[in-house]
C-alpha cells in the first residue's frame, strides 16, 4: 500500500438497499428518506431489472413491491430466496395489499417482513433496521 492510501472495507461503505417499486410516486420520497439516513439506494421500475439489479450487486436489503409488471414481488422475492447468491438478503415486502392472505403469502414467499403502503416513515425505518442488524455478514453470504 502506497503512503496516502485508503482501504475501504465494506463495512465502512453504506448499506446498500434496492427498492423494487413501478410508482415513482412511491419510489422517490422512500429513497430520499433512505438517503438522508445514509444508506445508498438503487432503484427498479420492475421484477426483471430488480432481479438483475439484485443478483449483481447484492444489496444490503430489498424492499419490494408486490403488483409490478413482468415478474410479481412475490414470485421474485421467492426466486431471490431460493438462490445461494442471494437468499440471505432480507426482503421486506411492502404494498397496497392488505388482507391477510396477501401478508400470509408474503410470508410464505420467505420474505423477511411487511408492511402495508400507506406506511408511516418511522415503521418503514424500523423494519429496515431490524432486518438489517438481523442479516448475516456479507462474507459469510458469499462464501
Amino acid at each position: 500500500m502506497k503512503q496516502g492510501e485508503t482501504i475501504v472495507s465494506r463495512e465502512t461503505e453504506p448499506q446498500r438497499i434496492l427498492i423494487i417499486e413501478d410508482e415513482e410516486d412511491v419510489v422517490q420520497p422512500v429513497a430520499f428518506r433512505l438517503e438522508m439516513h445514509g444508506f445508498e439506494v438503487l432503484m427498479e421500475p420492475d421484477g426483471e431489472l430488480g432481479f438483475q439489479t439484485a443478483t449483481a450487486e447484492l444489496p444490503d436489503l430489498i424492499l419490494l413491491d408486490v403488483m409490478m409488471p413482468g415478474i410479481d414481488g412475490l414470485t421474485l422475492c421467492r426466486i431471490l430466496k431460493e438462490r445461494e447468491d442471494t437468499g440471505q438478503i432480507p426482503i421486506i415486502i411492502f404494498t397496497a395489499r392488505t388482507t391477510m392472505g396477501d401478508v400470509e403469502k408474503a410470508f410464505a414467499a420467505r420474505a423477511d417482513d411487511y408492511i402495508a403502503k400507506p406506511f408511516e416513515w418511522d415503521e418503514l425505518l424500523g423494519k429496515v433496521n431490524r432486518c438489517l442488524a438481523r442479516k448475516q455478514p456479507l462474507a459469510s453470504r458469499a462464501g
